[in-house]
């Protein structure tokens, strides 16, 4: 295909050929493997709930329960990540999740939240010097550490002390916080090293508090965790001897509350045999001698009596000391506390925003968990188990270069077919001897180019033919 009208063929052939060079690469990117999730068919659950008021039993208050105090050493005494999934697990509520991934629709359920601040610049020191004392000498008199709140460290002999710590959950009100369901007021302040004057400190204050959270909760390669996408702390309707806590935006939680015929609601030596508030009203229908007084919607219950409880509780845990000793080995008693291990142990951790964080997290575990009866407010959601399957993709856009090159190389094919039947030209294929009979070897070792077209031809003359290379000098070599 010599003519010049043809170039234009080579010029595509010359195309199709570098661009094949690609086609490789194409093909890797065509189909991909990817792990998607897809439903099993089981079910899993999750529990949540609406209402803290475990107190009541025959109209008596008994003790914080068994499974809240538990989460309270739980919370104080964990060692681990509180950021890491897999470690922070333990305190988050327990699940049944057969296939180790599972997803479950958002949901509100009554939590304990905690929020936290420094108070040091609120902290004054009261100093009493004994008599004869230069204050430019090392300090051996008496100081007392107090915050607005009413707050006090009592009086204590702060002369070389090594960093000491002070904890109080008993104190009535808070400096700066604001919690408007509040379980418990917390103050430390934390001592440090002067080997001859007044320590310095600095104080944190922390309020533990009801709230209402939106919870986004799934279980992936079998670790759960749940992030809290929305709180609320607003004040909901209006009911006796309850905190009233509204549920976030949008929430579809609801309450039935009962009122006992006999003894009246609020009445704490009545007795309940369906409870005081439920979630299901025909769990209790009116034949027992209840009928519904009223529906709560839109927010959570906290018995006042049982938030109070629980609050003493923590209180008592949480007050204390550790690590008051002088350089000579004298330990140091403050007046107004006593030495505790769990006061021991926050000051070992040394940041009561992440003790008071954790703590709130396994008490809303413990609260969620804790079922006397259906008629707690206890909820559950129900969720969905998913399995990993291997999916193959293919990615149309990465065959557009291959089709293309294909339809090309088709329409080269075609093209040539038509301008070589019309040119009549022979076809020699990929025969070599075409070279030879047609410009390789002189013309006297064979006859015109035109009795050897045909690659037939030429290969019959070429059996009858004996070629040699000769050196005809001026280093150039010929066939003969």
């Amino acid at each position: 295909m010599t003519n010049a009208d043809n170039r234009h063929l080579a010029s595509l052939g010359a195309t199709i050929t570098i661009l094949s060079l690609a086609l490789d690469v194409m093909f890797q990117q065509i189909i991909t493997y990817e792990t998607r999730n897809s439903q099993t068919g089981g079910f899993t659950t999750i529990k949540s709930t609406l209402l803290y008021d475990p107190d009541v039993e025959g109209g008596i208050y008994s003790k914080v329960p068994d499974m809240v105090r538990a989460a309270s050493y739980t919370a104080l005494y964990f060692s681990g990540n509180f950021s890491n999934a897999f470690q922070a697990s333990m305190l988050y509520p327990q699940v049944e999740c057969a296939s180790g991934n599972c997803s479950y629709p958002i949901f509100d359920s009554l939590a304990v939240c905690n929020v936290c601040t420094n108070v040091t610049d609120d902290l004054q020191v009261f100093i009493d010097d004994p008599p004869g004392t230069s204050r430019s000498s090392v300090f051996l008199g008496s100081a007392n550490y107090t915050l607005p709140n009413g707050f006090s460290t009592g009086w204590m002999n702060s002369s070389r002390t090594r960093p000491g710590y002070i904890s109080s959950g008993r104190v009535s009100s808070t400096v700066r916080v604001r919690a408007p369901f509040p379980i418990l007021n917390f103050t430390q302040v934390t001592f440090n090293p002067n080997s001859t004057g007044i320590p310095t400190a600095t104080a944190t204050e922390c309020a533990l508090h009801w709230c209402v959270n939106r919870y986004k909760t799934f279980v992936k390669a079998g670790v759960l965790s749940e992030e809290v996408i929305s709180s609320n702390t607003a004040s909901g309707p209006e009911v006796m001897q309850f905190y009233s806590i509204r549920g976030p935006p949008n929430t579809n939680i609801s309450l039935s509350l009962w009122n006992d015929n006999t003894s009246g609601w609020g009445n704490p030596t009545g007795s309940y045999p369906c409870g005081r508030i439920q979630v299901d009203p025909a769990y209790c229908p009116t034949s027992n001698g209840k009928t519904a007084l009223k529906q709560i919607d839109g927010a959570g219950l906290v018995g006042l009596e049982a938030s109070k409880h629980l609050g003493s509780y923590l209180g008592d845990l949480l007050t204390g000391y550790s690590s008051l000793v002088l350089n000579t080995g004298a330990e140091i008693q403050p007046m107004s506390y006593n030495e505790s291990d769990v006061v021991r142990r926050l000051h070992r951790t040394d940041n009561a925003t992440l003790s008071m964080d954790i703590l709130a997290r396994s008490l809303t575990t413990a609260i969620r968990e804790y079922v006397r009866s259906r008629a707690t407010g206890h909820v559950i959601i129900n969720g969905w188990n998913w399995k990993s399957e291997v999916h193959v993709r293919v990615r149309w856009p990465w065959m557009t270069l291959p089709v293309l090159l294909e339809i090309s190389t088709l329409g080269f094919l075609l093209i040539t077919i038509w301008a070589t039947h019309s040119a009549k030209t022979d076809l020699w294929k990929n025969s070599s001897l075409a070279v030879l009979f047609h410009g390789g070897l002189k013309k006297d070792v064979v006859a015109t180019n035109s009795e050897f077209r045909d690659a037939i031809a030429m290969e019959k003359i070429a059996r009858k033919k004996n070629v040699r290379l000769k050196d005809v000098g001026d280093g150039r070599i010929e066939l003969d």
